[in-house]
């Protein structure tokens, strides 16, 4: 028989949703009080740099009060999905799968909704192998805005497989006095992929500070993955508030810095720049002044991207790059500069398969002034201009070589005949390449390899068997037999010289007691030589191709056989 009597209160599914709807509002009760013992962690790091180890150490985790990792997924706080809406009206969502939890404060947590910019996103209990942190941001549909959402700290101590913040900035929180190394971004346990919508920086100079540092492994636990870095721009500005002039030397102290404990498999950006400046005040502010530098420094580097312009950045092992034989990468697989790189410097200890730079290396801007430069502001020159390198390579040898102009010089025929070929009133232009090569050393202590180049060389240098750490020892630095080509050269060499194996008599190239090395060139030259009297970025003095042995059109001197002279062939 059935029992049809039903008791006078809810039934227990209802009474199940009841107590749901019960936990999460005490719960969020919790985090609107004034003494809610949910106090949100600021990470504090007391790491620094002595002892002689690499990187800083990782100072241990403080939970917040009164909770433990396993009661922070339960609470409403922490968990899986976290989402909040900024004063502008954009949207964000932060979105954890597989294992783990995670606790997201904004720069006011007492207040109960996320409306301001994020202070700290902190996982706990995640996993290598199958934890991933995904974030998106919608546009406000009310006001223009940029549509991202600013973020001061990631915090991971497991490690997790891959995070995924389309959308979110990296706004660090400088503090006024450099009291400690900040981490802005702190994944110790590893991660095999990072990536977010950039880095927007601004660091005082003019008082005490500290680097503003992305680490991801800890020194007392090998790295178990190699990391993939993705960013969109970096942003690196200084200024010195204590100066009343113009700012003009250069940072040589990083602002940012990314301390991979381990090897990077991946380094992707799209630029590396500081803030834009007003032309009405770029000359208050000149890129030398105003850029901070950026370095990355790991164990060693697989691939290396940069898509579009790099500035005032360095890939070493030690946060001064160039030191000595230790403060370079083991290797860099390929490195490729999409625009142009300037200030640029790649520290390897052990080999560099492809180096390419496709706009140039060093700015050739307010270099040499020529009419048809007249007008440039002079908020755009670059390192060269205030008589600094461009750029600096070295490697212990270097696979493929590509260097690319940084522009295109428009000219006209000096023919009258020919200035208006095709309409009166319009005239014809043709165009040429421009600088490739401005302030520039590009050495290897062992060979190069296959080398293009299209573009003129301003007091720049190429040199194999070439040590520069006995350079800046101030020993021999050409001692190791070496090659350089198949090269391929079309421009004008300007102050400027390639080397295989090469002792300069006194700085000079072919003066007395110059020394011709077990080296050799092989290729085609395709321009013209111009010394005028400027030294190299390695101070020496001279233009053209100098080795014992050189296979081709290779001035000085120039032998025009039908065998090497590319205008007649054979």
């Amino acid at each position: 028989m059935r029992l049809t009597w039903r008791r006078s209160d809810e039934p227990s599914r209802a009474k199940r949703r009841a107590e749901r709807k019960v936990e999460i509002l005490e719960s969020r009760q919790l985090l609107s009080g004034g003494a809610s013992p949910l106090s949100y962690y600021l990470p504090t790091n007391g790491s620094n740099f002595q002892g002689g180890t690499m990187f800083p150490s990782v100072a241990p985790l403080n939970l917040p009060i009164g909770a433990t990792p396993s009661q922070l997924s339960s609470l409403d706080y922490g968990g899986k999905t976290v989402s909040g809406v900024d004063r502008q009206g954009d949207q964000w969502t932060l979105t954890l799968h597989g294992p783990g939890s995670m606790i997201v404060t904004d720069t006011t947590p007492n207040d109960g909704v996320y409306n301001d910019q994020i202070d700290t996103i902190q996982l706990f209990g995640t996993s290598l192998k199958s934890s991933y942190l995904t974030g998106s941001v919608s546009p406000s549909p009310r006001v223009q805005s940029n549509g991202t959402i600013d973020f001061q700290h990631l915090i991971d101590l497991n490690g997790i497989k891959s995070i995924q913040l389309n959308g979110f900035v990296l706004v660090p929180s400088n503090p006024p006095t450099g009291a400690q190394t900040q981490n802005a971004i702190q994944l110790s346990g590893g991660v095999g992929y990072l990536s977010f919508a950039g880095i927007d920086n601004l660091t005082n100079i003019g008082q005490a500070y500290q680097p503003i540092n992305i680490l991801i492994g800890d020194p007392s636990t090998p790295l178990r993955v190699k990391p993939t870095i993705v960013v969109s721009s970096i942003q690196n500005t200084v200024l010195n508030t204590s100066q009343t002039g113009t700012e003009t030397t250069p940072q040589i102290t990083p602002t940012i810095q990314f301390l991979i404990n381990g090897e990077v498999r991946n380094f992707d950006v799209a630029s590396i720049t500081s803030q834009s400046v007003q032309p009405a005040y770029q000359f208050e502010f000149p890129t030398v002044g105003v850029t901070g530098r950026t370095s990355l420094r790991a164990i060693a580097v697989g691939n290396l991207e940069v898509y579009g312009a790099a500035k005032n950045f360095t890939v070493a092992r030690s946060s001064f790059p160039f030191l000595n034989g230790y403060s370079g990468v083991k290797y860099i697989h390929n490195a490729i500069f999409g625009g142009t790189a300037d200030a640029v410097g790649l520290n390897s200890s052990g080999p560099i398969g492809r180096l390419t730079f496709l706009h140039g290396l060093g700015n050739p801007s307010g270099v040499n002034v020529t009419p048809s430069q007249y007008g440039t502001p002079p908020g755009l020159s670059g390192y060269p201009a205030s008589g600094l390198l461009g750029g600096l390579v070295t490697a212990s040898r270097i696979g493929r070589l590509t260097v690319a102009p940084s522009s295109l010089i428009a000219q006209y025929s000096e023919n009258p005949q020919l200035i208006q070929r095709h309409q009166r009133g319009y005239i014809t232009y043709t165009t040429r390449p421009g600088s490739a090569l401005t302030s520039a050393v590009i050495v290897s202590s062992g060979s190069i390899g296959k080398t293009t180049i299209i573009g003129d060389s301003n007091q720049s240098e190429i040199k194999s068997g070439f040590s520069y750490t006995s350079f800046l020892a101030g020993l021999e630095p050409s001692r190791a037999p070496s090659h350089i080509g198949p090269i391929r050269y079309r421009g004008d060499l300007i102050n400027s010289a390639i080397a295989a194996t090469y002792r300069t008599g006194n700085g000079v190239y072919g003066g007395a007691g110059s020394l011709a090395g077990p080296g050799k060139i092989q290729g085609v030259f395709q321009g013209a030589l111009y010394t005028t009297g400027i030294p190299t970025g390695l101070n020496h003095y001279g233009s053209g191709f100098y080795a014992r042995r050189k296979i081709g059109y290779l001035p000085p001197p120039q032998r025009l056989t039908r065998f090497n002279n590319p205008l007649i062939g054979g």
